[in-house]
């Protein structure tokens, strides 16, 4: 019983390095990848010095200024726009580019082509190594010597 509990839990203690390896190579890379765009984005105008994939599909409209005041051209509709929260022009291009799809894309790629490059960069690093054999023979003339 002591014996199958012991592989077992030698068994879990591989099974949790294997994992938690995968993990660390994943952030590792994306680390990397990161670090290629933040090297990268002061030669590229506006670009966000905190570049990111992750997507957040929630928007905030926390920091706008409410809308107190009824157009009377609105009519008896315009009711409905009292507590309303209002967007400049900036802000709201702002969003629209941030939460575009075809913003996102470009993001992605841009990542991926730097998660390329630090592969590219990983596989011409230079590698020590060294390596050796040896071998052992009697000739026989050496035997006859003897």
């Amino acid at each position: 019983m002591g014996k199958g509990l012991h592989w077992l839990g030698a068994l879990l203690l591989v099974a949790g390095l294997v994992g938690c390896t995968r993990n660390y190579y994943r952030h590792a890379a994306d680390k990397a990848a990161y670090n290629v765009v933040r090297q990268k984005s002061s030669a590229v105008p506006n670009m966000d010095g905190q570049f990111t994939i992750e997507r957040t599909h929630l928007i905030s409209l926390e920091g706008l200024p409410v809308n107190t005041n009824v157009q009377a051209f609105l009519g008896p509709d315009g009711e409905r726009e009292r507590g309303a929260r209002m967007l400049k022009l900036e802000d709201a291009l702002r969003l629209a580019v941030k939460h575009s799809r075809a913003y996102q894309n470009r993001k992605e790629q841009l990542y991926l082509a730097a998660l390329s490059l630090t592969l590219t960069r990983h596989n011409f690093t230079p590698l020590f190594s060294a390596s050796g054999n040896g071998s052992f023979s009697i000739s026989e003339t050496m035997r006859k010597k003897k």
